[in-house]
């Protein structure tokens, strides 16, 4: 949705479901615009979900501990992904929080930065 539009639903959400879901909503990445846009995303979850919970939730089913996990991420959305994980990874494009906190920077997704971080984790760079 465009950011004002979604803003408003935002606060309506909020007002509705208070401290029982968490929301976040931010700027895509368009065609157009790496950061910026005005279309806008949004996110709902329970307020103790979120990617990592996910992702840790599967690798303890396969016996993986989350030392031995990689993350990627761009965005707020992936702050608890980024910070637990063994190896965080931002995107060079990412938010700057998000650079900030992750233990490795890639190439931006235009300049194929998920392949390239990957390549690094597979051949022991990283």
């Amino acid at each position: 949705a465009h950011g004002d539009e979604l803003a408003r639903v935002v606060r309506l959400m909020l007002d509705e479901l208070g401290d029982r879901a968490l929301l976040r909503h931010w700027s895509a990445v368009t065609p157009d615009a790496a950061t910026g846009s005005p279309t806008h995303l949004l996110e709902v979850f329970h307020p103790q979900v979120n990617k990592w919970t996910m992702i840790e939730r599967v690798a303890a089913d396969h016996g993986i501990a989350p030392a031995r996990i990689a993350a990627i991420g761009d965005e707020i959305n992936d702050v608890e992904m980024i910070r637990h994980a063994g190896l965080g990874i931002a995107m060079a494009n990412a938010a700057a929080p998000i650079r900030a906190m992750a233990a490795r920077v890639t190439a931006s997704h235009v300049e194929d930065g998920v392949a390239l971080a990957v390549e690094r984790i597979l051949t022991g760079e990283w």
